[in-house]
């Protein structure tokens, strides 16, 4: 049996990790979709990722690639998150998370 420790220990004690905040699971998770919380998921990761990548946009095809969703699916979510104050939309296709609150 496999614990936490032991795939730890298989990667070299390292693994590549981004911490989700909170508010993601306390307030937003109950709130939306699976696929919302995907792409919620995957906007909060690289908005964090160094300095100047608050001010990051993300457009409807990076998104899909990165999730795997189809373009419809993406826009339902990325409607959601904007209607929950998460995301805005800088422009046609493109959303920036803002973390609500």
């Amino acid at each position: 049996m496999r614990t936490t420790t032991d795939l730890q220990v298989n990667a070299s004690g390292r693994l590549p990790s981004y911490f989700v905040p909170n508010i993601v699971f306390d307030k937003y998770m109950p709130q939306v979709t699976g696929s919302a919380l995907k792409v919620l998921i995957f906007l909060a990761r690289v908005s964090g990722q160094d300095a100047e990548a608050e001010y990051s946009v993300w457009s409807t095809a990076a998104i899909m690639q990165a999730t795997g969703l189809t373009k419809q699916t993406v826009l339902t979510c990325t409607r959601a998150l904007v209607d929950l104050g998460i995301v805005r939309v800088v422009a046609k296709h493109a959303y920036q998370y803002c973390g609500g609150g």
